[in-house]
């Protein structure tokens, strides 16, 4: 497969106003390529695969996050990512891809961000995955 021949070279994004034009490959790879760390703790790399597979920019095996499941663009070399190999949940506008079968219990569906749902645990912890779960829980404690 050829590296350049579908633009994957140009998969490049802003994470945090520090860390600009970083290609996707080298974020939840268990390298800090971020002074800020947006690399290695964005919220796409709480949601991993289980299973792995050897990344076609950097070589290197490891899970991927469920963001890049079926997107249209081929991540791992083997381009298993494309296929229908992974566990998902739900039927309609909560359909979603899992690590596994027990993500489907007890998650918070996002309604206004690129997260589309988040685990219970993350609800009131003080940072707004979602964009506005926190206010909700201020709103809902009359804090």
């Amino acid at each position: 497969m050829m590296l350049c021949s579908d633009g994957i070279e140009n998969e490049c994004i802003d994470l945090s106003p520090t860390c600009t034009n970083l290609h996707k490959h080298k974020m939840c790879d268990n390298v800090t390529d971020c002074s800020d760390r947006s690399d290695e703790e964005n919220i796409m790399c709480k949601q991993l695969t289980e299973k792995t597979c050897i990344r076609r920019l950097n070589g290197k095996s490891l899970k991927i996050p469920l963001a890049w499941l079926k997107d249209g663009t081929t991540d791992c070399q083997d381009g298993i990512d494309e296929t229908d190999i992974w566990p998902t949940c739900g039927e309609g506008d909560t359909y979603r891809f899992v690590s596994d079968k027990s993500g489907c219990l007890d998650d918070y569906r996002c309604l206004n961000n690129d997260i589309k749902f988040i685990g219970m645990e993350e609800l009131c912890d003080g940072i707004d995955t979602c964009g506005n779960e926190n206010s909700v829980c201020k709103f809902s404690r009359g804090t």
